[in-house]
């Protein structure tokens, strides 16, 4: 063994001050609740970005191609179908999946009151599909491009304001072109995303029935929803689809059609980055503190490794390893108890939130291993800056004022 090494394994929590060995453990202490805090703070941004970026893909995918107008509500105006465009879309390497679909206003009304909702219409939908992960009960319905199906699903807030439930049937008044036109719905399920402000107006039904209500062809499309196979493309792909389309036609990405959500999430990523650097701060002078009073607790045994011809490069090194050891005891000691907590977190949800503030129901957690492993750079980086001071003060000492006065 070097004989650093070997000094260092002998000399780590051995002190004849108990005051000392206190603050080895507060500093153990120190570091595992930095690792904590770092820790579960990327898990927290991280994953309530993912999951409200995730949610707003859900309800619109990551690219709408629509009609280029003043219309600034969500009922886009209708098209005809771009066979030819929908076959590049397809073809292209970077788009998983081109939903066409329709949203239409609607007063629906029940015995008890009546309420402005937002239909979209949905020709099909994958297996795995957003809206039938977030069912709360019932059945989702089959649609098809063949046949008209009047089962629609309603989000939990517009049933508890409508005061219906599955089973229950539905009378919706749309009006186009001046007049008003009834349709009767029957209601398959009841779904809820945690996104209040999406959920509480959006209602979904067969592509078909809104179709009829401008013609009886069905070639009308009011927005294609693309999603895309990597969410870092968005913006290029955006730009790709845009190029296929003419004057009359746009593509808008969910970055441009949600810009104060995005910027929002912006902020609050922009802060991890303060409370990283903040809680790192705090650890190196944690650390910094730690190894003056190890230094000034063994002046004496300095002094004699001195003499026995140590150089100021081996002891700074001895107590970099006294600083490593503390760092690492703390990080697996933190790293251990975050992990817990998230994996607590991710799989029972015991932290509720607001869903009408934060859009959604529970706190979001992230689980990512390089988390951990860009935490402890940071600390083993904090160990190396905690020595440039003691480093200095190692050198100042002289071996034979150390052996008098110790």
């Amino acid at each position: 063994m070097h004989f650093g090494g070997f000094i260092s394994s002998r000399t780590f929590f051995r002190s004849s001050r108990k005051f000392t060995l206190l603050i080895l453990k507060i500093s153990i202490i120190g570091t595992a609740l930095s690792t904590f805090v770092m820790t579960l703070s990327l898990s927290l941004v991280n994953g309530f970005e993912d999951e409200i970026t995730k949610k707003i893909i859900g309800f619109q995918g990551h690219i709408q191609v629509r009609n280029l107008d003043l219309n600034a509500s969500r009922e886009f105006t209708p098209f005809e179908r771009l066979k030819e465009f929908e076959q590049w879309l397809v073809e292209h390497p970077e788009i998983i999946s081109v939903e066409p679909t329709i949203y239409k206003h609607g007063i629906a009304k029940s015995s008890t009151s009546n309420e402005g909702l937002i239909f979209k219409g949905l020709s099909h939908l994958p297996k795995s599909s957003f809206f039938e992960e977030n069912l709360l009960y019932g059945s989702f319905p089959k649609y098809s491009d063949t046949l008209d199906n009047y089962n629609c699903v309603l989000s939990k807030t517009s049933a508890n304001r409508l005061s219906l439930d599955t089973g229950d049937r539905l009378d919706v008044f749309f009006i186009h072109e001046g007049k008003v036109r009834q349709r009767k719905f029957l209601i398959s399920g009841i779904y809820t995303t945690g996104f209040e402000e999406r959920d509480q107006n959006l209602a979904l039904c067969d592509l078909r029935i809104l179709q009829r209500l401008y013609s009886g062809d069905f070639n009308l499309v009011g927005t294609y929803e693309i999603a895309v196979r990597d969410g870092a493309n968005i913006e290029k792909v955006c730009q790709e689809v845009d190029d296929q389309l003419d004057h009359s036609k746009t593509a808008i990405s969910i970055v441009e059609s949600n810009a104060m959500l995005f910027q929002w999430l912006k902020i609050v990523h922009s802060n991890i980055f303060l409370i990283l650097g903040l809680v790192l701060l705090v650890s190196t002078i944690n650390m910094a503190t730690t190894s003056l009073i190890l230094i000034l607790d063994r002046t004496m045994f300095i002094g004699i490794l001195k003499t026995l011809g140590l150089g100021n490069y081996s002891l700074n090194t001895l107590f970099l390893r006294h600083g490593l050891a503390l760092t690492s005891m703390g990080f697996g000691i933190g790293s251990l108890i975050s992990l817990m907590v998230i994996l607590i977190q991710k799989h029972y949800k015991l932290i509720p939130l607001d869903s009408k503030i934060y859009y959604m129901s529970y706190v979001p957690v992230k689980l990512d291993g390089f988390y951990f492993l860009e935490i402890f750079i940071l600390l083993i980086a904090s160990s190396f800056l905690s020595l440039i001071l003691p480093a200095r003060l190692i050198s100042r000492i002289h071996p034979s004022k150390a052996l008098r006065f110790s």
